[in-house]
């Protein structure tokens, strides 16, 4: 019941139900016991829904440390559960603990020779996400390419079936084929037309996504419609995606000589990170960049100052050295006379 509510988007009910569960499960079975293990895996899905990551963590791994002695350290029946933690660990930004995690999930569904079956879409999913957020596009893109075959013949209709086309859409991005990454838009909306797609889940990231495109493309007058629909959706989204729509509008925005209001928008996504806890997360340094580089342009080095130590801070350990955010962060600083 518990896994029920989740997947309804409902853990203030389901959570509760998911506790009991656990408890259960431990007067039935003790601590080493994979029902017990499934309990708390559920638990912190839960848990992460509501924005209560440091608990779902400690709950992650629980589960996988009990799972880990009933089984071993590499039984094929710890991959789900180390999808999952590495999962809650990419939404802490937390990239480099995650990205083994990943591997390790799918050494084992190829050992057991599901490696493409239904059952790795998730993990082909993450590590893709993982890899670009690494700026590694060639690999972000032959796992985005995987999951697509994957998710075409297990889950064509579901969402998570067709995420691979989002991935696919942000990699050609990055990589300035804005051509292609409207195809790939296009695409999931004509999906998100049908029944199955009506309900799609998150489908503010699509309107995040197709402003960004456009404003890559300098055509403003459709960047700019797009961005009056995505900006009411930013409280309602994740660190990730308001920190990458706000650096792009405040580029048009720029551009059309608007620069209070690029400042406003990305002030918004800075607090909307903090609030959710993530001030610390890798993800929000492209808004600090924009901000600072905003700031620059203003002649306040001291606040551009400011906001490359943040970006910094923010990067930690996460990013390599060669990844575009940290060029970008030298770049700034050269040009800032605060220095």
């Amino acid at each position: 019941y518990g896994v029920a509510l989740w997947r309804a988007g409902d853990c203030e009910r389901g959570e509760p139900q998911l506790r009991e569960a656990v408890a259960l499960a431990r007067q039935a079975w003790g601590d080493e016991h994979s029902a017990t293990a499934g309990g708390l895996s559920a638990l912190s899905l839960c848990l992460t829904q509501t924005g209560k990551l440091e608990e779902s963590e400690q709950v992650s791994r629980e589960s996988l440390a009990i799972l880990t002695r009933v089984y071993g350290e590499n039984h094929p029946a710890l991959g789900q559960s180390k999808n999952n933690l590495a999962n809650l660990l990419i939404k802490g930004g937390r990239l480099r603990e995650a990205l083994p995690l990943l591997r390790e999930k799918l050494d084992a569904d190829r050992a057991t020779g599901v490696d493409e079956a239904g059952s790795g879409l998730n993990t082909w999913i993450n590590l893709s996400n993982v890899l670009r957020s690494l700026g590694d596009l060639d690999g972000a893109q032959e796992a985005a390419k995987t999951a697509l075959a994957i998710g075409r013949r297990v889950g064509s209709e579901s969402p998570v079936g067709r995420e691979p086309e989002l991935l696919l859409a942000r990699v050609a991005l990055e990589r300035s084929d804005t051509t292609t990454a409207q195809n790939w838009v296009d695409s999931y909306r004509r999906w998100m037309q049908t029944p199955e797609g009506a309900h799609a889940l998150m489908p503010a990231r699509v309107d995040f996504l197709e402003t960004r495109i456009a404003v890559a493309r300098r055509d403003w007058d459709v960047a700019e419609r797009l961005a009056v629909v995505a900006r009411g959706k930013i409280e309602a989204s994740g660190c990730n995606d308001a920190a990458s729509f706000a650096a792009s509008v405040a580029l048009l925005h720029s551009a059309q000589g608007r620069d209070a209001e690029a400042l406003s928008l990305l002030d918004q996504a800075v607090a909307h990170c903090e609030k959710l806890g993530m001030g610390r997360h890798f993800a929000l340094s492209e808004a600090l960049l924009a901000r600072a580089e905003l700031r620059l342009r203003q002649s306040d080095g001291v606040g551009a100052l400011a906001d490359a130590s943040l970006a910094e801070a923010a990067m930690t350990n996460e990013l390599p050295e060669q990844h575009p955010w940290r060029v970008r962060l030298a770049a700034l600083r050269e040009r800032n006379p605060m220095r």
